[in-house]
This record gives C-alpha cells, sequence and structure tokens, in this order.
C-alpha cells in the first residue's frame, strides 16, 4: 500500500516537472518585450497621424515629415535599427496598438485616465494646447458662443471629449476621421468652428485669413502610447525621452516645427 503510495506521489511530481519544462518556454516566449522584437528584427514599427500638419504629414516627395515623424526618426536611431511608419487616425490609435499592428503610437496622444485603463502611456514629450479654430465673422470666441453652432471635431479625440461635454445645448456636432477633415470643413463653409492645436492654427490662420483663432478649451500632456504590460519597452521609452528632453534634441524639434526656442515644461506645475 506504501509503495503504491509512494509511487503516485513520484508520478505527480514528475507530472508537474514535465508541465513545467513544457509550458513555461511557451510563456516566456508569449512575454517576450517588444523591445526585443524591435531589436531582433531590426526594425520599430510606429503608429502615426499623417494628415496633421505639422505633427506629421507626407512632403512634396511623398516622405513622411513633422514634429512626431522626427521623433520616431530619433527613437530609430537611438535602437539603431530601421523605421517603418504607418499612417493612422485618431479614432484608430488604440485599435492598431492592440491588435499589433505597431509598436508604439506617437500621434498627437493625450494622456486620459479613461485612455489609460486601455493602454499605457509614456511620460509627455511635448505640451498640446488645444484652441477654437473658425470662420471670421462668425461670433465665436468660446465654448459658450458655440449653441446652435456646428462644429467639426476629429472623431476620438480630446477636442470631441470637450465639445461634447461641454459646448451648450443646442451645439450641432459633426465627427470627422482626421482633424485636417475638421479643419477643411470650417474652412469650405461646412461647420462654423472646429478645435486644433494652437500652434497648427497658427499656421493656418497665416494662410487663410478667413479664419481666426478662438480661446484656449484645453491644456493637455501628449505621451507615446504602448500595449500594457510590457514594463521594458515602457521603461526604454521613458529613458529615451529622458535622454533627449535633457540633451537638447527635443528643444532642437520643436524650434524646428513650432519656431520657438525652447519647448514648455513637461510637468504640470501643482
Amino acid at each position: 500500500m506504501c509503495n503504491r503510495i509512494k509511487s503516485r506521489v513520484m508520478l505527480t511530481i514528475l507530472l508537474v516537472c514535465l508541465m513545467f519544462v513544457f509550458v513555461l518556454p511557451v510563456s516566456a516566449a508569449a512575454e517576450e518585450s517588444t523591445l526585443d522584437k524591435v531589436i531582433s528584427r531590426g526594425k520599430v514599427i510606429v503608429g502615426i497621424g499623417m494628415a496633421t500638419p505639422p505633427f506629421g504629414y507626407f512632403d512634396d516627395k511623398g516622405n513622411p515629415a513633422g514634429f512626431d515623424p522626427d521623433y520616431a526618426q530619433e527613437l530609430a536611431k537611438s535602437l539603431n535599427v530601421k523605421l517603418e511608419i504607418v499612417p493612422l487616425e485618431g479614432m484608430n490609435r488604440i485599435p492598431y496598438l492592440l491588435s499589433k499592428k505597431v509598436d508604439l503610437v506617437i500621434a498627437t496622444f493625450s494622456i486620459t485616465l479613461e485612455r489609460a485603463q486601455t493602454i499605457a502611456f509614456t511620460t509627455p514629450y511635448t505640451v498640446d494646447q488645444l484652441v477654437l479654430l473658425s470662420r471670421v465673422g462668425s461670433g465665436i470666441k468660446g465654448l459658450k458662443d458655440l449653441a446652435g453652432k456646428r462644429v467639426a471635431v476629429p472623431k476620438g479625440t480630446v477636442q470631441d471629449t470637450i465639445i461634447t461635454e461641454k459646448a451648450p445645448k443646442g451645439t450641432i456636432i459633426d465627427r470627422y476621421s482626421a482633424d485636417a477633415e475638421a479643419i477643411l470643413a470650417v474652412q469650405q463653409g461646412k461647420a462654423d468652428a472646429t478645435s486644433t492645436n494652437v500652434y497648427g492654427a497658427q499656421l493656418i490662420v497665416q494662410k487663410d485669413p478667413k479664419l481666426t483663432i478662438g480661446d484656449t478649451i484645453s491644456v493637455d500632456y501628449m505621451s507615446f502610447g504602448v500595449r500594457r504590460g510590457d514594463i521594458e519597452w515602457l521603461n526604454y521609452l521613458n529613458w529615451f525621452l529622458t535622454i533627449i528632453n535633457t540633451n537638447g534634441t527635443s528643444d532642437a524639434i520643436y524650434k524646428r516645427w513650432w519656431g520657438v526656442e525652447e519647448m514648455p515644461k513637461l510637468l504640470p506645475n501643482y
């Protein structure tokens, strides 16, 4: 009887050991960091909004250009790998991450608690000041002036959330797939107003005097977006941002695209 019990115990221990032998390698492979994958494949795949100049766009030769592509180039350089840019829009930034179409997203991605329940954010890389942009003579200065007006917003963005929550009753909200489309709607008279980044708005008004800049409706910190649970990749990106934010690289990128000598402080004042 004792021998049978001992045999069963030994068999159980053996089976448990075999489970570890076969299961652990599978688990280890499943948990491989994006950092290791990027280095192994020799390429980092970055999702960027390419219809929101000067944050991201294609130049006359069809090459990616802009504020966000410059950060992606610096990241690829730090990893000693090639860069592949996947164009995306505001509403598919999170889906592209979760479906692993990209390794990270650098696309005017403002940090919100709602988004942070689904994905992870790095420390901020820039500050986004959102303003109202409307047609001259529309009488629109602030959010209170939007009652009865038609407002174009890029779907799934911070602008969408703010206008939906704070615009007065009677505001008509039209949602577009990209920031550029919302701005075009205002330029073509299909909408009375939209909201966009203050520096981008300044460039637009310089080229199109029929438009005017209104009040600031939000100040947001923008970060790289990554999948949750990949601490090695998140740590690397945070250290990358710490280094370029302190060695002058970020200031140079900021000056190149916004004409400002020094980028705004990336930590909020409490």
